[in-house]
């Protein structure tokens, strides 16, 4: 169970969430060998994009870096800030397999780096597109929490 403190951003496109683990690397080459003779670790990055399908006030403060909403009863407003800072969020994606099993992603620093636009349309649902790129947390990108038993130890 998640704690109330975070927000359930509800459904995605049938796209679904993209998780892309990227690793840097650059290839020492020496006159000696046609092939690199080492090859360093340079950088790597953990980006999650995804597309909300969901309209709600928490997806739509999410989308427009706004801040809380406000209404005097008949209307609603969301401030959208010049100057809104950091988009830091602890990221958290839930999803099941096919066979039942549970998997979180949990990535307790992630940086929002991409908006899609956002595209309004007489015959198309509303999408809200956004990416995330994950920082570093005491020397972890994120973990990956399951119930799946092949990856349980065996018991002895």
């Amino acid at each position: 169970m998640l704690d109330s403190s975070f927000a359930e951003l509800g459904y995605t496109t049938p796209d679904g969430v993209t998780i892309a683990p990227n690793v840097d690397q650059e290839d020492i080459n020496v006159w000696q060998s046609l092939m690199p003779v080492l090859s360093p670790i340079t950088g790597m990055t953990l980006e999650v994009s995804f597309v909300m399908a969901q309209v709600n006030r928490d997806t739509l403060s999410l989308f427009f870096l706004g801040e809380d909403w406000t209404d005097d009863g008949s209307t609603a407003r969301l401030n959208i800030n010049s100057n809104p800072g950091t988009q830091e969020r602890c990221l958290i994606i839930e999803w099941e397999d096919n066979a039942g099993d549970d998997y979180r992603l949990v990535i307790p620093r992630a940086q929002m780096t991409n908006r899609e636009e956002l595209t309004l349309t007489r015959s198309e649902s509303t999408n809200l597109g956004l990416s995330f790129s994950a920082l570093d947390d005491n020397g972890i990108a994120g973990y990956l929490l399951s119930n799946n038993e092949i990856l349980l130890e065996p018991s002895s």
